[in-house]
């Protein structure tokens, strides 16, 4: 009987159970749960960011990279991505901190594998988020959880990287469009829909 991995580092990390004692487990919910205030007629709700199944608990990547679990200790499941090497030919306005946020983004992605960025309204994190997937040298995939931010990205793409809408992906209801630099998919469609495996070429840092 082939033994599973002790570790299995994807879009979430796997910790096979038998390897942690029951204090260990407690531990990772306890800190991996959040509770909500009640507001108004809303109660509070409690969510925890760990679940139990096939005999693993799966947290995080960026939690768990922060807790010493590594893809080289276990079966790594990520992919490289396909190599591009776009040139951003827009300008990052240090007025609006994107000169700051970007670099600084891009050391901590190389640093835990994943994280968020958050700014304000008018802060201009599409066209952030395009500069800092640009330092990948790698396929970019944009996951949009609304039918009408293709636009404005794609409208970005063109501004970042000089690209027209044919030269875009798209992955929403029917369309399924891959092979390109960028490819927008829509989280609804991939949440209901079966689409082919070339789907898992997007990288993960």
């Amino acid at each position: 009987m082939v033994e599973k991995p002790k570790l299995i580092y994807g879009a979430e990390v796997g910790i096979r159970l038998d390897t942690l004692t029951e204090a260990e487990i407690t531990n990772l919910e306890w800190q991996l749960t959040v509770t909500s205030r009640a507001w108004k007629d809303n109660p509070s709700v409690t969510i925890c960011g760990a679940r139990k199944e096939d005999g693993y608990i799966w947290i995080p990547r960026q939690f768990a990279r922060q807790k010493g679990y590594l893809p080289e200790d276990g079966l790594d499941l990520r992919t490289a991505g396909t190599p591009q090497d776009l040139d951003f030919i827009a300008k990052l306005d240090p007025k609006r901190g994107q000169t700051e946020a970007v670099p600084a983004m891009v050391q901590y992605l190389r640093e835990y594998g994943s994280g968020f960025l958050v700014a304000g309204t008018g802060i201009g994190k599409t066209l952030s988020a395009y500069a800092i997937g640009q330092h990948f040298k790698t396929s970019i995939g944009v996951f949009i959880y609304a039918g009408h931010m293709v636009d404005n990205w794609v409208q970005q793409a063109n501004q970042a990287f000089g690209l027209k809408p044919e030269d875009i992906g798209i992955v929403q209801q029917d369309k399924c469009i891959l092979g390109k630099p960028i490819t927008l998919l829509s989280i609804q469609s991939l949440l209901s829909r079966r689409y082919p495996d070339e789907l898992k070429v997007f990288p993960i840092p």
